[in-house]
């Protein structure tokens, strides 16, 4: 049933996105498609870095396994436990397939994937965990001496109360959460600003806060960059040129802009506008590391050529 339901999902979300502005489709669009098409509008740039992008994974795996552990300790200790992780995915393959493909099929998707973040990995990990303690087991248990079987338990009562201790302290630090109360403030700060300047019916673009300020603030909103981090042209950003901006703008009708990281993303963008059309781009607020713009494009406006 899940398999049907799912087929039948990617059938019509394939469908639905023929509604979507083309340049949209990046953060708007199914994600197969997506991945397919940068995928194969670049194929030798996805094979270079597949081992790069392979490496990492096995890094960060690693990392969250044993977590503190930083630097080249990392790299010895997944030499060292690789062997058991196959050895167990090979043993979970045939005494529970569920799990033991969900692992490989999911592992499939992380390489494809065109960049590495731990909330990515969590739904893998349990896949992973279970694959290291199972190649253990079963090692132990052809080796078959008492004292390799005691080793082995000392060592994973250590693992276990490592883990726990650091996960632990982290938690009380408030590790897991800093980087999302950061990006928490800046929506707030950025909802605020746009509740001062931006009207009802304005459609406020951003790159990355966008369906946010819709659930908070009830503008129409829509994504002001694109996301193609497989270019064929490695020069290009991967959030678009700036001719590639402008027609997002216009296709979305943005007439606001929440700028975040300083606008970085963006200046290129708005000083073509600036100078095809002097006054089309007004700062309307000013935030840490944040701006709100009011701009008006017309047919004129934005030529970078």
């Amino acid at each position: 049933p899940a398999l049907a339901f799912t087929l039948a999902w990617g059938g019509w979300s394939s469908r639905a996105a023929e509604a979507i502005p083309e340049g949209a489709r990046d953060l708007l669009g199914p994600y197969g498609g997506w991945i397919a098409q940068q995928t194969l509008a670049a194929p030798g740039s996805f094979l270079e870095s597949l081992p790069t992008h392979a490496l990492g994974l096995g890094e960060r795996a690693v990392a969250m396994t044993f977590p503190g552990v930083i630097g080249t300790p990392i790299w010895l200790l997944g030499v060292l436990i690789a062997p058991f992780v196959a050895i167990g995915l090979i043993t979970l393959l045939r005494r529970f397939p569920p799990l033991g493909w969900f692992g490989v099929l999911y592992l499939a998707v992380l390489l494809v994937w065109p960049y590495l973040d731990r909330r990515l990995m969590v739904p893998w990990y349990p896949a992973v965990l279970t694959s290291l303690v199972l190649g253990v087991m079963v090692s132990v248990e052809r080796i078959g001496r008492e004292s390799v079987k005691k080793l082995a338990m000392g060592l994973g009562a250590l693992w276990v109360l490592a883990y726990a201790s650091v996960t632990a302290g982290r938690i009380a630090e408030g590790w897991p959460t800093e980087a999302y109360r950061l990006r928490a403030d800046r929506l707030a700060a950025g909802v605020e600003a746009l509740s001062r300047t931006a009207p009802r019916d304005a459609v406020v673009g951003a790159p990355e806060y966008w369906a946010a300020l819709h659930l908070h603030g009830g503008w129409n909103v829509g994504p002001s960059v694109r996301f193609d981090p497989r270019r064929a042209n490695p020069d290009e950003p991967m959030w678009g040129t700036v001719d590639e901006q402008l027609d997002l703008w216009r296709a979305l009708g943005i007439d606001h802009l929440l700028l975040e990281q300083n606008g970085v993303l963006h200046s290129d963008a708005l000083d073509v506008v600036e100078a095809s059309c002097p006054g089309a781009v007004v700062v309307l607020a000013r935030m840490q590391s944040q701006m709100v713009v009011r701009i008006d494009l017309d047919e004129e406006c934005g030529t970078s050529g």
